[in-house]
């Protein structure tokens, strides 16, 4: 069985003027898989990835097109002199373990994440004097 996945949050953007570059990125690393592919989009699709653009043409979003883990860092990897700087995506296996994918210095980091939890506060509980009797 397949390792699920899902997105927690992201900010994926590339621009416009970019996409034609990330789309010859994805046909260099990735040949086989997007021979067939007509853009960009369509590309990302077949990698695993749903991609969203804005009005101005810019890739303005993405998320998963399944939820089963395939190498999803792979076209990442290609399109990542093509991203925004500070972008990432969070992602969460089955299992509860976080990591999350960013991009800087164009190219993309694995980060993995550590949760602490620290008690903040204890709520205190009024209690009765006496216990309320309870039957007959």
């Amino acid at each position: 069985m397949a390792y699920e996945i899902f997105q927690r949050e992201s900010r994926f953007i590339i621009k416009a003027g970019n996409i034609t570059a990330a789309f010859n990125a994805l046909k260099h690393d990735h040949a086989s898989a997007v021979a067939e592919a007509h853009d960009f989009s369509e590309a990302m699709d077949f990698l695993g990835w749903t991609i969203h653009l804005n009005q101005s043409g810019d890739v303005w979003g993405i998320e998963p097109a399944t939820e089963c883990y395939d190498g999803h860092e792979l076209p990442l990897i290609a399109v990542a002199p093509f991203v925004e700087p500070d972008c990432s995506i969070e992602m969460q296996g089955e299992d509860g373990k976080l990591w999350r994918w960013e991009f800087r210095d164009c190219r993309l980091f694995e980060m993995r994440a550590t949760i602490t939890w620290e008690q903040a506060f204890v709520w205190p509980v009024d209690l009765p004097v006496a216990p309320v009797p309870t039957g007959p």
